[in-house]
């Protein structure tokens, strides 16, 4: 997933940040990465992991692509089950991007 900041100003390092549950979620989580993320502060609540974007998007601009790894509890499970991550930055209204997760 890729982030644009829509508004009129530039978002600094450490604004955009995500949140996924991992708890009972039907899912195993077994990591992430993209250039410019990073967990965030703090890294877990225990119930969900916390991540942060570490460089600046000027407006109109886009974050570099977050990807996660991550392992459905038991295949073929009908619905699968769904990671939610949730983005959000100052000025903005939290926004839940829903991943299905079928393997």
């Amino acid at each position: 997933m890729t982030i644009t900041n829509t508004g009129p100003v530039d978002l600094t390092a450490g604004d955009l940040t995500a949140t996924v549950p991992v708890q009972n979620a039907g899912y195993q989580w077994q990591g992430f990465g993209g250039r410019g993320w990073d967990y965030g502060v703090p890294a877990s609540t225990g119930t969900s992991l916390n991540f942060a974007y570490y460089s600046s998007i000027p407006a109109g601009g886009r974050s570099e692509l977050i990807y996660a790894i991550i392992k459905n509890s038991a295949p073929g499970q009908t619905p699968p089950p769904t990671a939610t991550f949730v983005f959000s930055a100052p000025n903005f209204a939290a926004t839940p991007a829903a991943l299905s997760i079928v393997y």
